[in-house]
């Protein structure tokens, strides 16, 4: 008879209620652990299906291999017993006896002998050798000689094997140690020689003591380190035919007997006055052509110019450029520009910037020298902004209202809010409330408090009642949040204490039973320890919804 087993796997048909693994595996309570009072059922239903599963796997592994029912009647002791024997059971039928032709267990034995399926033990192993060791034949020429250092020093030959074990092969090779020499040298095909020179004996300061040196026939180049004072360096050098050409300081300095560049087009080279100034120049045929830096002494500014068209960009305490020797641009340090001309000219006419000191500033579209469209302030003192387009008489006003040809078409000031729908509103002083009593305040309301008291209710203090201009309806208004059909999610009642002027209002469940089933508001109030969920009734005391808010719109006191 096949073995009883209790514990089974839960939720596993293809269309049971649980959440994808894709989902499971990003969900937060895979982490923190299911939420007190908010559990989602096809969460849950995940959850136990994976723990019930393996659960039931183990539970029939030990029924298969101990041949015992599997109970779950608590008996983990019990449990742990046949776990063990299940394991013994499949080890004893899986792990076959070892050979020479498979794997498996196998005997030890201390024993000689020829068995083909016992393995010997270290020990043995070790007597063997040991015996073998000991009847070494003479007849190997020294190959059998326990100790060849003891032999080789009784010979007196130690130190020519040392000498021999560091000596440097004519062929060439790899050396993993180092080696000192006070001079190398390469054997030239021509008068072309590679040399490393430490210098001995004092050497004079700034002079190389320790480098390196090309040869070709006569001419020879030197880089290395140059002497100091003392024990210090002056740097890095390159010496050519007896002349310092180019060295680094300790600290960075560069310092060159010429820092030209010279190519087909000309010389480019560093000019440095101690002092006075440098720059950068580009010289042609003995001629400067180009510059880069400050140019003169005692200049504070810095330039860019190409002398060839007199042009030149200045910066210095302000940023300025010049085209044949003509200003025609320039920023201040505030950020202000100054142009001679601010016209951009295409086949289809010219756009420029006109602005009047002190009066009025706009971009116009100019097309055979009548002004045809423009963007800005064009008249003095004007508040408003314009986009004309004076070939058709089109013009948008932007000021405090929106016009189209000087028609109203909306108001834009901040007196208008977006509800908790989305809705443009008058606002006035707003308090916009969330779930759990935090709130906003338009600029106007600055002072209003709010807080939750206890579910479903809040209280507004620091104001006087409702609006009282009705603009948001009979009580001067509250904007509860609804869903995309325009349907309420909440009703409201309002109450307001004639004595201290704060606002009371109770949120109730709205359940919209009159609009279709897919219309409804049906609201999770929570969901019980058994994985049942609790809907709200319809007129039930509840918080706000989550992610919403409701807008109140308040009379503030008088100062």
């Amino acid at each position: 008879m096949k073995p009883t087993n209790d514990f089974k796997a839960f939720s596993i048909s293809n269309n049971a209620n649980v959440v994808s693994q894709e989902r499971y595996e990003i969900d937060q309570s895979l982490k923190t652990g299911f939420p007190p009072n908010n559990i989602t059922v096809h969460l849950l239903n995940k959850a136990l299906r994976q723990s019930s599963t393996i659960t039931s796997v183990v539970a029939n592994f030990i029924a298969t291999y101990s041949g015992d029912d599997i109970l779950d009647n608590g008996d983990i002791a019990k449990l742990v017993v046949q776990l063990n024997r299940a394991l013994e059971q499949k080890i004893a039928v899986e792990v076959p006896g070892a050979s020479l032709t498979q794997k498996g267990v196998a005997q030890l034995t201390d024993k000689i002998g020829n068995s083909n399926t016992l393995a010997v033990t270290q020990k043995l192993v070790s007597d063997v050798n040991d015996n073998a060791n000991n009847r070494l034949a003479k007849n190997q020429n020294g190959a059998d000689i326990p100790d060849k250092n003891v032999f080789v020093k009784n010979l007196g030959l130690l130190e020519t094997v040392e000498l021999a074990k560091n000596a440097v092969s004519a062929n060439g090779g790899n050396y993993p140690g180092y080696f000192r020499f006070k001079q190398v040298e390469t054997l030239p095909t021509e008068r072309n020689a590679t040399m490393l020179v430490s210098a001995q004996g004092a050497k004079p300061t700034s002079e190389i003591v320790s480098y390196t040196l090309y040869n070709w026939y006569d001419n020879y180049i030197k880089t290395g380190i140059v002497r100091g004072s003392s024990v210090d360096t002056y740097g890095y050098t390159i010496d050519i035919n007896g002349r310092r050409v180019f060295s680094v300081s300790p600290a960075g300095l560069i310092e060159a007997a010429s820092a030209n560049i010279k190519g087909n087009a000309g010389v480019f080279n560093v000019i440095h006055d101690t002092g006075k100034h440098a720059y950068f120049q580009f010289i042609e045929g003995a001629k400067r052509t180009a510059y880069v830096g400050f140019p003169s002494d005692g200049s504070a500014d810095f330039d860019i110019c190409n002398e060839k068209k007199s042009s030149k960009l200045t910066i210095g305490g302000e940023l300025a450029a010049y085209i044949n020797n003509n200003r025609v641009f320039s920023v201040s340090p505030v950020g202000q520009i100054d142009a001679a001309s601010a016209n951009l000219k295409g086949a289809g006419g010219v756009f420029n910037t006109v602005y009047d000191t002190g009066k009025h500033a706009y971009f116009q579209f100019v097309e055979g020298g009548k002004r045809t469209a423009y963007v800005g302030f064009p008249g003095d003192g004007s508040a408003d902004f314009d986009i004309c387009n004076e070939k058709e008489y089109g013009r948008l006003t932007v000021g405090d209202k929106l016009k189209y040809n000087g028609n109203p078409i909306a108001i834009f000031n901040d007196n208008f809010i977006a509800d908790t729908n989305g809705n443009f509103k008058v606002s006035s002083p707003i308090a916009s409330i969330h779930p759990d009593g935090t709130y906003e305040l338009t600029r106007e309301a600055e002072g209003v408090k709010v807080e939750r008291i206890e579910t479903g209710k809040y209280r507004i203090s620091g104001c006087n009642g409702f609006a009282k201009d009705g603009a948001w309806g009979i009580h001067g208004g509250t904007i509860v949040p609804a869903d995309s059909n325009g349907l309420n999610l909440i009703w409201v009642c309002e109450s307001v204490d004639l004595s201290s002027g704060d606002i009371t209002i109770e949120c109730y469940h709205r359940q919209n039973k009159d609009a279709p089933i897919f219309a409804q508001n049906k609201r999770i109030k929570r969901v019980n320890d058994d994985g049942g969920v609790i809907y709200y009734q319809d007129g039930e005391l509840c918080d706000i919804p989550d992610g919403r808010v409701i807008n109140v719109r308040v009379q503030l006191p008088e100062k």
